[in-house]
């Protein structure tokens, strides 16, 4: 979803968008990574870029609904190591964003959980924040208390509230 943002400030010329629904973006990250690993990394980048260190993500992370948990786990394609060069792309994506956000006037949904143990949902709020003239772009930020990473994900019954948000969001630029 950075790279979302990260295209769409940068004026989304190759790909026209008439509206973006943006979940949990990575933006900055609530686990602290260590300075020693963030260090590590920089160093890495620099003589094996694809040297992955361990993410060090638990799976729990992702959404309180235990079956999503164990789906998650048994996912032979979950990565569960970071490249250094992603670590790299990532935190030059982010600044971009955080730079560029300032123009953009994409028609934009955005959602975050405040219980999200991935992605910050503070950094979030502020970069949104960032965005000039919200209300007469289209643009609303709404954030839903307790919800993890995978807002879509979790419990039955609080992703419910998502679902209907989201389709009612499409419905209203569909019959635009």
């Amino acid at each position: 979803l950075t790279y979302l943002l990260d295209h769409a400030a940068d004026g989304g010329r190759e790909l026209p968008l008439r509206g973006a629904i943006i979940s949990a973006p990575l933006l900055g990250l609530t686990m602290k990574v260590p300075l020693v690993k963030r260090l590590a990394a920089k160093l890495l980048n620099l003589i094996a870029p694809r040297l992955a260190l361990p993410a060090g993500l638990p799976p729990e992370a992702i959404s309180r609904d235990a079956e999503e948990v164990a789906r998650y786990v048994a996912d032979e394609r979950r990565i569960t190591g970071v490249s250094a060069r992603w670590a790299a792309s990532m935190e030059a994506a982010i600044a971009r964003v955080e730079a560029q956000a300032p123009k953009l006037s994409l028609p934009m949904l955005w959602y975050v959980g405040t219980g999200d143990l991935i992605c910050d949902p503070e950094v979030t709020r502020r970069v949104f924040a960032s965005l000039p003239q919200p209300e007469q772009n289209d643009q609303t930020l709404r954030v839903f208390e307790g919800y993890y990473h995978e807002l879509h994900n979790e419990p039955a019954e609080l992703r419910a509230p998502i679902h209907t948000m989201i389709d009612a969001w499409m419905q209203e630029r569909r019959d635009a």
